[in-house]
């Protein structure tokens, strides 16, 4: 990664998922599925059937977002081994130090502990910089779900309230090191328009006005 990484880039792997079996039986044919190289960003104002409100990377399926096939842009895209991505997952990442302590690290303030690929990623983008993903390299990524269970625990009104201040956060370009609005971001070239997406999703007085108490009774 540190091979191929700009002084303001984020840069994240090809992500595979890890067969936790043969990881521990000490196989060298670990890779389930994969690999993972673009994620889709919902579109915080519709209740996601996966993630509920709020701004979420999830998988990128088809052209441009929610339908088609799984692996379309991957297969599309696979002779660009440095190629812009839009969201990422947060399990691995990688960027300079001087890169991060530009971007004033990670806010624990209303974030908490959540959000965490939304903040890097956005902070990247809107200061000038670059984010990426490096299909020479990759790793695996354990699917844990009902079998291996999270492994860290978070408040679920704590990951609601950290969702609505992300969202209130970078969708009202609150951040002050920003030398770019969100606009440039959700309609980069290489990925818009996004399927969910409004023509109009940047109506600052809807953004400005949006009643988040729905949220809070899911």
């Amino acid at each position: 990664l540190a091979a191929d990484c700009e002084d303001n880039w984020l840069v994240v792997p090809a992500r595979y998922s890890l067969d936790g079996e043969a990881w521990l039986a000490g196989s060298d044919k670990i890779r389930k599925y994969g690999p993972i190289h673009h994620l889709y960003l919902t579109y915080p104002y519709s209740n996601d059937e996966q993630f509920s409100w709020g701004l979420h990377g999830k998988k990128f399926f088809g052209e441009h977002g929610v339908t088609g096939g799984y692996f379309y842009r991957e297969k599309q895209r696979k002779d660009i081994l440095i190629d812009d991505v839009l969201s990422i997952q947060g399990s691995c990442w990688f960027m300079t130090r001087e890169h991060y302590y530009n971007i004033g690290g990670m806010q624990v303030e209303g974030f908490s502990d959540w959000q965490e690929a939304q903040e890097l990623t956005f902070k990247t983008f809107l200061s000038g910089g670059r984010c990426v993903v490096n299909k020479k390299t990759y790793y695996c990524h354990l699917h844990k779900g009902k079998d291996h269970g999270r492994g860290y625990h978070i408040f679920r009104h704590h990951k609601i309230q950290s969702e609505i201040y992300s969202t209130k956060y970078w969708m009202n370009n609150q951040w002050p090191g920003q030398i770019k609005k969100l606009k440039a971001y959700i309609e980069h070239p290489n990925w818009f328009p996004l399927e969910g997406w409004p023509d109009d999703w940047d109506d600052e007085q809807f953004i400005k006005n949006y009643d988040y108490s729905l949220w809070l009774k899911r």
